[in-house]
């Protein structure tokens, strides 16, 4: 099935990775960033507990209140900590797409022997522009599926677990797609094309998503999931008519 064969894809960009150190810059430096947005998120969830608790206490009969108050809290803990993957996922997926595309870029030069196309500030400047839009446009999507998912899970008893199952699946399609548009945005493919790519081999890409929405949740290791998926997303590109763009 598609689905096994993207998720391989993920530790094809593991090994190719870790016998080429001259492109583990590409992967650090992005590290670096996701470890900075992680600390912010860490410290806002943490802030925003106990005002949590307390406002979610309040709607609640006293009776229940008090004698669910641990079970609250974990809830309440719970879906806090999912709802800073998501945004972990979103903003680290914007911060880290300029080293991705290098990375990207680096491979595809090392397997198929073609240069890379010569640097031009005007170029690098449009490219941005039009990435940055294109990000913006699918981080809003995203996290507006996910606030609707959170809104369901308020539900008693199938809302956690609707929130869960949902948002796992669309997590994999949205680090899917980020780790595609490391080549598809090199490609300068418009924000439709690249919804058609998706859809044209939706099932590896979403594997390689699973892999990778999975692995983010792991401390450490969620510093360099998203660079690796890229390379595993190129990869995957440069051998497989159905991925490329």
């Amino acid at each position: 099935m598609s689905i096994f064969r993207g998720a391989s894809d993920f530790f094809r960009g593991v090994g190719f990775l870790a016998s080429r150190p001259r492109l583990w810059g590409w992967v650090i430096a992005p590290a670096i960033c996701a470890l900075v947005v992680l600390i912010a998120l860490a410290c806002a969830v943490g802030a925003l507990i106990d005002p949590a608790v307390i406002a979610v206490s309040h709607l609640l009969p006293a009776a229940i209140a008090d004698g669910a108050a641990s079970v609250l809290r974990i809830v309440i803990i719970v879906l806090l900590a999912l709802g800073a993957l998501s945004i972990y996922v979103a903003v680290v997926a914007l911060v880290t797409a300029p080293f991705s595309e290098c990375l990207s870029e680096a491979i595809e030069v090392m397997v198929s022997g073609t240069p890379g196309e010569t640097f031009s500030p005007v170029r690098f400047v449009a490219d941005g522009v039009r990435g940055a839009g294109h990000s913006a446009r699918r981080i809003a999507v995203y996290l507006v599926k996910m606030a609707i998912l959170f809104c369901i899970s308020l539900i008693p008893v199938v809302g956690p677990i609707a929130y869960v199952a949902g948002g796992a699946w669309i997590t994999a399609q949205f680090a899917g797609y980020d780790c595609y548009d490391a080549v598809w945005a090199r490609k300068r493919l418009r924000y439709r094309e690249k919804a058609t790519a998706m859809r044209t081999d939706r099932g590896r890409i979403v594997g390689l998503g699973a892999v990778v929405g999975l692995l983010l949740t792991l401390p450490v290791i969620n510093l360099f999931v998203l660079p690796v998926g890229a390379a595993g997303a190129t990869l995957a590109s440069l051998d497989s008519p159905r991925s490329r763009p």
